[in-house]
Order: structure tokens, then sequence, then C-alpha cells
């Protein structure tokens, strides 16, 4: 099932949208509801076509102007200074406005998802699918730093008087580092 109706079919107004979620609901694909719905032959997928689906920067977000803001602030903390001709691609975005989600063409949006191991989805299609990352987050988790650890483990050797400074340091890491 679908989560979202495409921004290319809403463009077309409330029949096409009615169209495309009967057709979904009735079992359809989703290539043979957007045909459907759009009253045409589905569009070939080229670089040019996937950029022309998406419009604006402000037309990806149904005009939501205060989540577009954010984005847009978002990215120019990160040094990236969106134009509003940008795609923006939440689904492979490490966080809101990620300037390598602002991409520039298909094949780059499916670069950018395979490196990352995220899944992505262009007009209903999967082109990059999802994959465990490569290197354990946990694992390569710094420990706890010995400005934060310090509290801790000082009240944990208190109530304890019998634990060495490195059972108690380790005590307190495994109770508040990373966990597996």
């Amino acid at each position: 099932m679908i989560s979202e109706i495409p921004a290319y079919i809403k463009s077309r107004g409330q029949a096409a949208c009615n169209i495309f979620i009967a057709a979904i609901g009735n079992g359809n694909s989703f290539k043979m509801a957007e045909m459907l719905a759009m009253r045409q032959a589905p569009s070939a997928e080229t670089e040019s076509t996937f950029l022309s689906n998406f419009g604006k920067l402000e037309d990806q977000f149904d005009g939501d102007e205060h989540y577009t803001n954010a984005v847009v602030a978002a990215a120019r903390k990160q040094g990236y200074n969106p134009s509003p001709n940008d795609v923006y691609q939440p689904a492979i975005a490490k966080q809101m406005g990620d300037p390598r989600a602002f991409v520039k063409s298909r094949g780059e949006a499916i670069a950018v998802a395979e490196e990352r191991g995220a899944e992505l989805e262009i007009n209903g299609r999967t082109v990059a699918k999802h994959r465990q990352p490569e290197i354990d987050p946990y694992e390569s988790a710094p420990q706890l730093s010995d400005d934060l650890a310090a509290p801790e483990v000082a009240k944990l050797m208190a109530s304890n008087k019998k634990l060495s400074a490195n059972e108690a340091r380790e005590a307190v890491n495994e109770k508040h580092g990373s966990k597996k």
C-alpha cells in the first residue's frame, strides 16, 4: 500500500487523487494507478523527468512553509544554501537539512542512498534497498567522557567501598554508556 500520494498527482487535483487512491485500493500496481490518475502512460524514468516530478523546494512539502523553512535553516547551519529549485530527499538524509540529501539527479539520489544503506523509492519503485550498516555503531561508539562519568563513579565508589575505580568506571559505562 502506498503511504502518500505523489506531488505530481496531487497537482492534477482532487479527482486525480481519488482515482489514484481507488486504483491502489483495488490492488493495482503503482504504475497502473499513476496511469489511471494522470490519464496518460507513465513517464519514462530519466534524469530530467526525475527532477520535473518534484517541482520547487516549497512544493515538495505540500506548501508547509514552516517545515520548508526549517529544512532550509538546518541545511544552512551545515554549510549548504539550498536554492528554490533544489530537490530534497528526506529518505536519504542523516539529519534534517542534510546537504547530501539535496540532489541534482536521480543517479545522485540512488548513489547517496546506496552509500548510506537507505531505502529509496522513486515514483513508487524501490531503486535502493535498505541494508545493515557495515560497522556496528554501538561497537564503534566512544565511552562516556571522564568529565561525565566522574560524578557517577564517585557516587558508586562512595556507596560501595569494595569497588575499585576501574570497576566503578566499567559499571558506569555499562549503565550509562552506549547500549548493544
